[in-house]
């Protein structure tokens, strides 16, 4: 499933809210992983209709000042 096709509509009428699946599947990690980031601040998230929610281009960008993404096999490195 495309990252679009998880996309959901917040009360403002943004629909790049996604939920924790499909920050994990971008990234190639746990959910776990992803709901640490955000109990922990790396990465910002917002509780949308009681569902936990990212904001996919904050997402983006806070993810890009902490991780090198290396291009040739798209891990993540700390």
């Amino acid at each position: 499933m495309k990252i679009q096709d998880q996309q959901h509509q917040a009360p403002d009428g943004d629909r790049t809210y996604v939920k924790a699946d499909a920050i994990a599947q971008y990234y190639d990690t746990d959910v776990s992983t992803v709901f640490k980031w955000a109990k922990t601040g790396r990465i910002p998230s917002e509780k949308i209709e009681g569902i936990r929610r990212f904001h996919l281009p904050s997402v983006r960008q806070k993810l890009e000042g902490l991780y090198r993404i290396c291009e040739d096999d798209m891990h993540l490195f700390f």
